[in-house]
């Protein structure tokens, strides 16, 4: 789960000291060892990412060892379908797609609104009825048209009213693009500061947007109130919340209308369902 980003070796290396402790354990006993690697590391309690994206991978490893063995798909083994197709978005269009990418040659970050409209376009042309788009990371005009905002480089506190008023009308541009039946998914990768996150999901309300994605950081569910508070917009998060333990201040203050827990990254697929069982109970969908 942590290849990307800058955790990927830690990941690794938290492994290799995980694996001295299950060698040996019934990989069936998925819930002994992920309760052995929890409660008997000293940190596995603490959580972090680095901790539980070893656990998912562990974990992970193990559902496949029985689903191989039992020669039937994990899903079976944990309930079975529910749904007989799931549906899909075209994700972070500001990165373009397809005819963009190719003319361009490379991934990168689109700036003028009309090519948001016609990168939503390309999707469309492609038959997606959804798509996630994050008009905060995108160049800025001021910076020469450097990346407004990279991993490392959060644009907390600078966001003038220009700046405001240019991610507006990006999505206005995909809005117009996609057409009234089109979802569109804000994502802001939590680059703003609460007041900020909360001016400018109000000014996106127009646009019937279906969700607006960690807005403000992903691990403060106060924060994550105050935006679902100030906003006519369901507000989301996941990517970065970790295990059971992670996410329950956020039901029981009933910050988020959508989690989005990344099994790769909170547990593995042992914890993935007991937190969507835990989102059940609360309505908050998944």
């Amino acid at each position: 789960g942590l290849a990307y980003g800058k955790c990927s070796e830690a990941a690794f290396g938290q492994c290799q000291d995980f694996a001295k402790m299950v060698i040996g354990m019934d990989p069936f006993n998925t819930e002994e060892i992920w309760e052995h690697l929890h409660r008997h590391t000293f940190w596995g309690m603490g959580g972090g990412v680095v901790v539980t994206s070893a656990m998912a991978a562990i974990d992970t490893a193990c559902w496949d060892i029985k689903g191989k063995a039992l020669n039937v798909p994990v899903y079976k083994l944990i309930g079975g379908k529910t749904n007989k197709k799931l549906r899909a978005y075209a994700s972070q269009l500001q990165f373009g797609w397809r005819t963009l990418i190719e003319k361009n040659d490379a991934l990168t970050l689109l700036y003028d609104p009309q090519d948001y409209y016609d990168v939503v376009k390309d999707a469309v042309a492609e038959g997606y009825d959804a798509v996630k788009i994050d008009p905060v990371f995108a160049p800025l005009e001021d910076a020469g048209m450097a990346p407004f905002a990279t991993q490392g480089n959060q644009i907390r506190g600078c966001y003038r009213e220009h700046d405001l008023k240019r991610s507006v009308e990006r999505i206005a541009a995909a809005r117009e693009a996609g057409g009234p039946d089109l979802d569109i998914i804000v994502e802001i990768h939590s680059l703003l500061d609460a007041n900020t996150a909360a001016v400018l999901g109000k000014a996106l309300e127009p646009y019937r947007i279906m969700y607006y994605e960690e807005p403000v950081h992903p691990l403060n569910p106060v924060s994550m109130r105050e935006i679902r508070d100030k906003i006519n917009i369901p507000v989301a998060s996941g990517e970065r919340i970790y295990t059971r333990l992670g996410y329950r201040p956020f039901f029981e203050n009933r910050s988020l209308s959508v989690i989005q827990p990344d099994v790769c990254l909170c547990g593995g697929i042992s914890e993935t369902k007991k937190i969507c069982d835990m989102a059940d109970t609360y309505d908050v969908k998944v």
